[in-house]
């Protein structure tokens, strides 16, 4: 947790910064997406703290993980969030939502479409190399998501793209080339 993330947290917890000045600093120099999961982690624990009896899922959609939901509650138009197999290297400061349990749990594609109930999406990046080393993923994938524009990329230049997306999302997923990289859309 970076430090002017902390300083924001400590109200949330009904403490007060030693150093409101700093506090006021960190506001100003936050990031947009970090504010909105400071907010959204200060609503749970403001619920939390003033009703303990309703801390059961309240979600009515699909996406139950706290990590994911905050991740996709907080994107724009056209942010990038990644999915892949339990082998992809991700980048060093790219936020990895570890879903694997075992091989195979969860796959790819159940992880996609709990992701697509809850985001919009308008175009997705794969790896030239799915199309011949895994193209019964690919279907999959087309099925999916009819609507989105597909472009292909160099698995390497996929990697390296990965830098570049609000989260990674790792799978159980033990088929070759199972990534994607989603582009957000709008839904007006």
């Amino acid at each position: 947790m970076s430090e002017n993330f902390r300083l924001l947290w400590l109200p949330c917890q009904n403490r007060v910064p030693q150093d409101k000045g700093a506090a006021e600093k960190a506001l100003k120099k936050i990031r947009p997406g970090y504010l909105s999961e400071l907010l959204l982690l200060c609503s749970q624990t403001l619920s939390a703290t003033l009703y303990p009896e309703r801390m059961t899922i309240l979600k009515k959609t699909t996406v139950i993980n706290s990590e994911l939901a905050t991740v996709i509650a907080g994107m724009g138009h056209m942010d990038w969030l990644s999915i892949g197999d339990a082998g992809m290297p991700v980048p060093m400061g790219t936020k990895k939502i570890d879903l694997a349990l075992t091989k195979n749990l969860p796959s790819f594609i159940d992880v996609l479409k709990n992701i697509l109930s809850e985001l919009e999406v308008q175009k997705i990046y794969l790896a030239d190399e799915i199309k011949t080393d895994n193209p019964e993923q690919l279907s999959a994938i087309k099925a999916l998501l009819p609507e989105a524009e597909v472009a292909f990329m160099p698995h390497t230049d996929l990697k390296k793209n990965l830098a570049n997306t609000h989260a990674f999302v790792r799978t159980g997923e033990m088929t070759p080339f199972s990534n994607i990289i989603l582009e957000s859309g709008v839904t007006f």
